[in-house]
């Protein structure tokens, strides 16, 4: 399916409450509600991998 994502920028901006805001501009020739869900699992995924980063960066705490 990626093929038909012509052009896309995606923005991530930290908030100060420790959350991101996600900006999505995507052209593209996949029909909207076929897109927003592609899209929405691709992020959730990159989530994802992102957090398994980062909890293997964090010390462990001694027990």
């Amino acid at each position: 399916m990626s093929e038909n994502f012509r052009v896309g920028v995606i923005v991530l901006d930290p908030i100060t409450d420790g959350t991101t805001r996600v900006t999505v501009k995507v052209r593209s020739i996949i029909e909207p509600v076929i897109l927003a869900s592609a899209l929405r699992q691709y992020l959730r995924n990159f989530k994802q991998l992102v957090e398994a980063a980062i909890a293997c960066e964090r010390p462990t705490s001694p027990m």
